[in-house]
């Protein structure tokens, strides 16, 4: 289990593979709703049941609540100021545009694998332990503190009706925003 990237690895590296990640797993989840015979949620989780409006405000007060927590809490555990020192190497020399499309296409291709696809087949807490696994094995143990309430809270903007806009909108606003943090 890797804790976190060796020094020797160039972050467009890192990057360029997460990318390539990301993709593989959108097609993943387009493909597991399609085996499925459940290509219809993507249009009926899109908005949820509450619309776009709702679902983008549910959004961006769930993004910047998960962003000020991490801000709060980082100073205050090691294990989080860890990850963010692991963050901060991996987008170093990374420009802003690069990093907003990189958080956006993770923040994608997450929820559709995970809150459509996943949580569809598993239910929420098979979800959250699957992608909680799945990081704390790329990231290492220290990733759960952060990946349980986070696969938690987007998993439960999906299921309480508010859609994968809301869920894609608060992982993107999280994501970004802690980048932005790290990267001052």
């Amino acid at each position: 289990m890797t804790e976190s990237p060796p020094d020797d690895v160039e972050p467009r590296q890192v990057l360029a593979t997460g990318f390539a990640t990301y993709g593989i797993m959108a097609i993943a989840a387009l493909g597991w709703l399609a085996g499925r015979d459940r290509t219809a949620e993507l249009h009926t989780q899109s908005f949820g049941v509450h619309g776009p409006w709702l679902g983008a405000v549910v959004g961006l007060a769930a993004g910047l609540l998960m962003a000020v927590v991490m801000a709060w809490l980082s100073p205050r555990l090691r294990v989080l100021r860890d990850i963010d020192a692991m963050v901060a190497r991996t987008f170093v020399g990374i420009g802003e545009t690069a990093a907003l499309l990189f958080v956006i296409a993770g923040a994608l291709a997450e929820e559709l694998l995970f809150r459509l696809a996943a949580q569809d087949a598993l239910g929420l807490f098979g979800t959250v332990a699957l992608y909680s696994l799945l990081y704390s094995s790329v990231g290492g143990w220290r990733w759960l503190l952060i990946m349980v309430p986070h696969a938690l809270l987007l998993g439960l903007l999906v299921q309480c009706g508010f859609g994968l806009f809301a869920s894609t909108t608060a992982n993107a606003i999280m994501n970004h925003l802690n980048l932005r943090r790290l990267r001052c």
